[in-house]
C-alpha cells in the first residue's frame, strides 16, 4: 500500500487503520442531529450544486431553520428536492458520526397566521 498524495507520508504505509461503521437507532440519530450546532443544506440551483451551512433545530422528526424569501434558499420555494447533512467528531475518543446525506425531502413552509 502506498500513502495518498498530501498525506504527509512518503512511500509504503506500514499500518492500516481499522474502521468500522455501526448503525444507530433512529432516536439516537435525531438526538445527535438536534445537538449539532451546524448542518449543511444542499440543493441544485440553475444546474449547479449549492451547499450552505445552517443553524437548525429539530422538531419531532423534522429539521427546521429560519430564512426569508430573498435569501439564498429562495429557490427552495418551488418545492425542489434538497438534502440536509450533519456530522460530528470526538478526536480524543477517535470516534465520529454523520447523518446520511441521501435523506432527501421537499421544503415545507408554514401557513400564514390565521390560515
Amino acid at each position: 500500500m502506498t500513502a495518498l498524495p498530501g498525506s504527509g507520508q512518503d512511500g509504503p504505509v506500514s499500518e492500516v487503520a481499522v474502521v468500522w461503521v455501526d448503525d444507530l437507532e433512529t432516536e439516537v440519530c435525531w438526538t445527535l442531529v438536534a445537538n449539532a450546532p451546524i448542518g449543511r443544506l444542499a440543493f441544485v440551483d440553475d444546474g449547479a450544486p449549492r451547499i450552505f451551512p445552517v443553524n437548525h433545530r429539530v422538531d419531532g422528526h423534522s429539521v427546521v431553520f429560519r430564512t426569508e424569501g430573498d435569501s439564498p434558499f429562495a429557490p427552495l420555494l418551488d418545492g425542489r428536492l434538497l438534502a440536509f447533512e450533519v456530522d460530528g467528531a470526538d478526536p480524543a475518543a477517535e470516534t465520529g458520526w454523520r447523518s446520511p446525506p441521501y435523506r432527501f425531502s421537499r421544503a415545507t413552509w408554514p401557513a400564514p397566521s390565521g390560515s
